[in-house]
């Protein structure tokens, strides 16, 4: 029996990927700067403490919609171009579509961190700065 595969448009992929990273990001961004002000060298006091949690968001929200829009893009592209497979391999697909969408999100996330970083552990004082 042929599965019937429903395939997300590029525009859907970006959209909620975009969405989702971006929600993601918004709510966790206290807790990851409270995270990195404690692994700064200057020290967690030093480096902020609590004041200002929200310092360098916008560079996390610039970076987090294209890094998980390319990521789902890539995920849903590679499983499609994967489709004709047989099933026993279908985890194979997910894994390895999961894998190359990993990697195309980073080209965007692992700069977008290092500058998230060094304006949350007051590094640097403006995002073009960082």
């Amino acid at each position: 029996m042929a599965r019937e595969i429903n395939v997300p448009n590029m525009t859907q992929c970006l959209v909620a990927g975009g969405a989702a990273g971006m929600a993601v990001d918004t709510a966790l961004y206290p807790l990851d700067t409270i995270k990195t002000r404690l692994q700064a060298k200057a020290g967690f006091i030093a480096s902020g403490g609590f004041r200002g949690i929200y310092s360098g968001l916008s560079s996390a929200i610039l970076g987090s919609a294209p890094g998980a829009s390319l990521f789902f893009l890539t995920y849903e592209k590679t499983k499609s171009l994967m489709s004709s497979l047989p099933e026993h391999q279908q985890p194979f697909v997910h894994m390895f579509a999961a894998s190359a969408g990993e990697i195309a999100a980073c080209l965007v996330r692992v700069p977008t961190e290092v500058v998230k970083q060094r304006l949350q552990a007051k590094q640097h004082k403006t995002l073009a700065e960082a």
